[in-house]
């Protein structure tokens, strides 16, 4: 499933004036946010679907349903961590992890400080969890990302995905997710795309 969720698969054709090239080569294209990783560059990307150009070659990347996806993703996780949760009424962290509670995740707080939140075990790092995460989501600011990246791949088993809430961004995190085939979501709510996608 993470590699449906965060490859493409890229057909390179050449044009007629370029015969010396193959007639097709295959590479793939990491998808986080609104960008592609490919060869250890970002290219802007639109929605799911992206086209490459240069003076020699048309790269046309096959549509990826980002919905379905996103939709399959939701249905098959059962633990998400929070990184940076909160029990603050009125924040966006409380509603989110209150709101994922009540649709059936099991829901791991992490917080450096807090030893619990929403009643729940509440734990320093994502890697002093001692069991399997399918989601990370974090409510931290952007230039926290790579950091907490970098304690994911730390974790025994990788997350399917690793998701940064609603005005949060990070391509150097992204980067380094897309590299170990991990999904990265960025600027997205999870409760609302959850509402959106799971009616």
């Amino acid at each position: 499933m993470r590699a449906r969720i965060s490859h493409l698969l890229v057909e390179q054709r050449p044009h007629r004036r370029n015969a010396a090239q193959p007639a097709c080569t295959k590479a793939t294209i990491a998808l986080y946010g609104r960008h592609a990783y490919h060869i250890g560059s970002l290219v802007p990307a639109r929605a799911a679907v992206f086209f490459c150009q240069n003076s020699h070659t048309t790269s046309e990347v096959l549509t990826m349903l980002f919905d379905e996806t996103l939709r399959e993703l939701l249905a098959k996780a059962r633990t998400i961590a929070i990184i940076g949760a909160k029990d603050k009424p009125g924040q966006a962290v409380d509603n989110v992890g209150r709101y994922l509670i009540t649709a059936g995740y099991t829901v791991i707080p992490v917080h450096p400080v807090r030893r619990e939140v929403w009643g729940l075990v509440t734990y320093p790092s994502v890697t002093d969890i001692p069991v399997p995460v399918d989601i990370v989501n974090l409510f931290r600011a952007p230039q926290y990302c790579p950091d907490h990246a970098r304690e994911v791949l730390s974790m025994p088993q990788l997350p399917a995905a690793f998701w940064m809430q609603l005005g949060i961004r990070s391509t150097e995190a992204g980067a380094m997710m897309a590299e170990k085939h991990v999904a990265v979501i960025e600027d997205r709510c999870i409760m609302v795309e959850h509402q959106r996608v799971m009616r």
